[in-house]
């Protein structure tokens, strides 16, 4: 090869050269451009990620939270209806009429005042005295169809004592009976006879 051809060569990779250099400054100025770009990112994605696991956090946190106020409310609704339930029945024992009324005989009213649960409740003077048992009884009793009375006895004792006392009346197929609240137990004069002034 002689010497113009070699100088010819040479001139040609020096152009390919120069042409290669400028291309890798180029090239090298788009990876540092990426490179800071992702770099950038890399920032921002740690950033977020953090703010992820925040959220992610107070999620469950909040989740929690709310199954157990879930679990709260529905203990209190149920709760609530069966206050409702006995405010009706107990508004219905208070105001409505008997519609179906119905009458025991002595066995049977012994048998329901077994069940009742008014004398479990205890005597307690003088918040829970006879006369909150009487009244008990009749809404009871009432609830289940049968017509009670409350009956007040004011008197003296044989000593001169004051005497009160209040307990229930009903008519059964027997004829007229007394029941005492607190204690269940049923009681009638000579002929289911009334509770007179005097006796």
């Amino acid at each position: 090869m002689s010497y113009w051809q070699l100088v010819s060569t040479y001139e040609l990779l020096q152009a390919s050269y120069n042409q290669l250099s400028l291309s890798y400054q180029s090239l090298n100025a788009s990876y540092n451009q990426l490179n800071a770009m992702y770099q950038s990112l890399s920032e921002n994605y740690s950033a977020l990620q953090e703010t992820y696991n925040g959220l992610l956090a107070n999620y469950l946190a909040l989740n929690a939270s709310h199954s157990e106020l879930l679990g709260q409310y529905l203990a209190l609704n149920a709760s609530y209806i069966a206050l409702s339930n006995s405010y009706v029945k107990l508004y219905s024992a208070l105001y409505d009429p008997l519609t179906n009324e119905t009458i025991l005989t002595i066995d049977e009213l012994k048998a329901w005042l077994n069940e009742d649960s008014t004398d479990e409740i205890g005597y307690i003077w003088p918040n829970l005295v006879c006369g909150d048992f009487a009244v008990m009884l009749t809404f009871h009793a009432k609830l289940n169809g049968w017509e009670t009375g409350i009956v007040g006895i004011f008197a003296k004792k044989a000593d001169g004592t004051r005497f009160d006392h209040v307990s229930n009346a009903i008519l059964c197929a027997e004829g007229l009976v007394y029941v005492e609240p607190p204690t269940d137990a049923v009681s009638w004069y000579k002929n289911h006879s009334e509770i007179t002034h005097g006796k």
